[in-house]
């Protein structure tokens, strides 16, 4: 026990990790704004004065995210410098800062250019919706209420029971996309140790795995749902390209080929499109007009919602079982090389001549004792002399 809980501490140190900050320095001619999200139109937090030395998170754009009174704020980039650097590394980390606002050589021109083109999805983020979070949990938790309701997972509803389920499930959908987008990066804050403490990133954490699965769950439900009331219609094509989309924009960041995103998108909608199309000209024969309109926008809404979800609960339940994996490769290891030093702690005895002798204690005997000097060494029975051989 003590093993795993050793093992699930050094995981979520992980994340810690992670989150691992750069130091920065303020070089404003006064006192640089730290506002409550990034944005000149946010409220005025307080201020940094010249020469302050502040952990920068992230830059996106032309504003860095830091920590401020213990809660994240953004202040301008362009008035940060890193801070204890090399001149090399100084005029790099310059240029990514004011990217956005100047350049002043071609090469800089050039790295401008390259990038604008990044697509960045947190310049929508205002990061000031976390209380969505208990919102969704709370429609989460009434959703899996009404799946418990269910006699058999393969009927469906009764018509009123069906109305409501559809009708909450595709309200908790559209919350979670205007979650997603209004809090950009931040969007798992209840899982990070240095925005909520241990204990709550951990109920977090496990939380975030209920609302995941539950999500997937109902999604499928509601699917069959409409499948009953209007007719039968195939999702395959929708979400195995989402699917192969993740994997395909995974690798895309890990290699940094940035340039093949948009053909990942391109490809990707014109899958989702193909499959709309699908569901319309199924649904539309049997389920009239409003069948055809309601399904294809469920499907849509709801698989890019538990995409989310599923994606941001994976890649942190992967990132906990690397950890787990290496830590648990790393204490083997300790523990095989000490088993194979003999299983044994060192210590020292006098024998029943009154030489003081070096060795081991076995583990497995205390009243055994290993002598430097190749001898094994009995402890009395019934005293505390120790003498070669057995009494």
């Amino acid at each position: 026990m003590k093993k795993i809980l050793l093992l699930f501490a050094f995981a979520m140190c992980f994340f810690m990790l992670s989150n691992a900050q750069v130091p920065y320095e303020v070089i404003s001619k006064s006192s640089l704004n730290v506002r409550s999200y990034n944005s000149t139109d946010a409220t005025i937090l307080g201020s940094l004065p010249n020469g302050t030395i502040v952990d920068v998170y992230n830059i996106n754009g032309s504003w860095a995210k830091i920590k401020y009174k213990g809660k994240y704020a953004y202040v301008n980039a362009k008035y940060l410098k890193k801070h204890n650097v090399s001149t090399s590394v100084n005029n790099v980390q310059e240029h990514t800062i004011k990217t956005t606002t100047s350049s002043t050589t071609s090469s800089k021109e050039n790295n401008g250019k390259k990038s604008s083109k990044k697509i960045n999805l947190d310049k929508y983020a205002s990061y000031d919706v976390k209380w969505l979070a208990y919102v969704i949990l709370a429609l989460s938790v009434i959703l899996r209420g009404i799946r418990s309701s269910r006699k058999d997972e393969y009927k469906p509803l009764s018509q009123g029971g069906y109305v409501i389920n559809l009708v909450i499930f595709s309200l908790t959908c559209i919350l979670e996309l205007i979650y997603f987008i209004r809090m950009g990066d931040n969007g798992i804050w209840f899982c990070m140790p240095d925005e909520v403490e241990w204990f709550w990133a951990i109920i977090g954490f496990i939380v975030l795995g209920f609302v995941a699965y539950n999500q997937i769950s109902c999604f499928f439900d509601v699917i069959n749902d409409l499948r009953y009331e209007a007719d039968d219609f195939d999702i395959r094509l929708g979400i195995y390209s989402w699917i192969i989309a993740v994997i395909a924009i995974i690798i895309v960041g890990i290699g940094e080929w940035e340039e093949y995103l948009k053909w990942i998108f391109i490809v990707l909608g014109i899958c989702q499109l193909i499959q709309v199309i699908l569901i319309i000209v199924n649904v539309s024969v049997f389920g009239g007009l409003f069948y055809a309109i309601v399904a294809p926008l469920v499907y849509l809404i709801g698989s890019m919602a538990t995409l989310w979800l599923v994606v941001q609960f994976v890649a942190l339940l992967l990132m906990i079982l690397i950890v787990l994996f290496f830590a648990s490769a790393l204490l083997s290891g300790k523990g095989s090389s000490s088993s194979s030093s003999g299983g044994s702690d060192r210590g020292e005895l006098t024998d029943e001549y009154g030489r003081h002798i070096s060795g081991d204690y076995s583990s497995y005997d205390s009243s055994v004792f290993y002598g430097d000097d190749g001898k094994t060494y009995h402890k009395e029975p019934h005293g505390d002399r120790w003498k070669e051989g057995r009494w």
